[in-house]
C-alpha cells in the first residue's frame, strides 16, 4: 500500500517526496516515538491508578524475538498509515483548502478503516475507540503540519501501535 501510495505521488501527482512530509529531517521520527512512548505510558498509568485495569507483572514467558518482529511490522504499518492520511491526504488539501478541513478529511479517512474492529463488543466501547481514532488523527495531523514532516507522526504511530498492542495487550 505504501509503495502504490508513494507511486501515485510521484507519477500522478508528480511530486516529490519532501512534498508529501518525507522530508531529509528523519530524526523527527523518534520524537514522535519518545512522544508515543511518554503519552502511552501516562495513559496506562492514568488508568491503572482508576482500578480500570491491573498490573500483574511481567509477562513471564514473552517471546522477544516475537516482539521484535512485531515491531518491525508496526513500524512498516504506522508509516504506511501515515504515508496515506497525512502524506497524501492532509498535504493534498491543504494546498487548496484550510489545514482544519485538510486535518478533519484525514481524520474521517484515518477512523474509516478502523471502523469495522471498534463495534465488535458493547457500544459504549466503539464510541470511546471513535473519540480515540479522533484525538490522535488529529495529534498526528498537527505533529505533520508542527515539523513539516510525517516523521514525528510515523513515529509515534508505530511506537504506539508496537507498546501497546506487544508489550501493554498483556496487562
Amino acid at each position: 500500500m505504501a509503495g502504490v501510495a508513494l507511486l501515485y505521488w510521484k507519477l500522478v501527482e508528480k511530486k516529490s517526496l519532501s512534498e508529501m512530509g518525507l522530508t531529509k529531517h528523519f530524526g523527527n521520527y523518534f520524537i514522535g516515538a519518545i512522544a508515543g512512548v511518554i503519552l502511552l505510558v501516562l495513559s496506562v498509568a492514568f488508568i491503572v491508578l482508576t482500578g480500570n485495569i491491573e498490573y500483574h507483572g511481567i509477562f513471564k514467558n514473552a517471546d522477544i524475538l516475537m516482539i521484535i518482529l512485531l515491531f518491525g511490522g508496526f513500524i512498516v504499518q504506522g508509516a504506511t498509515e501515515e504515508i496515506l492520511c497525512r502524506g497524501i491526504v492532509l498535504h493534498a488539501l491543504k494546498e487548496k483548502t484550510s489545514v482544519w478541513i485538510a486535518i478533519s478529511v484525514s481524520t474521517v479517512l484515518f477512523i474509516l478503516p478502523h471502523w469495522s474492529s471498534l463495534f465488535d463488543g458493547e457500544t459504549v466501547y466503539g464510541v470511546i475507540g471513535v473519540v480515540n481514532l479522533i484525538l490522535i488523527s488529529i495529534i498526528f495531523s498537527l505533529l505533520t503540519v508542527r515539523y513539516k514532516s510525517i516523521w514525528a507522526a510515523c513515529g509515534l504511530h508505530s511506537f504506539w501501535n508496537a507498546i501497546l498492542y506487544s508489550v501493554l495487550g498483556w496487562i
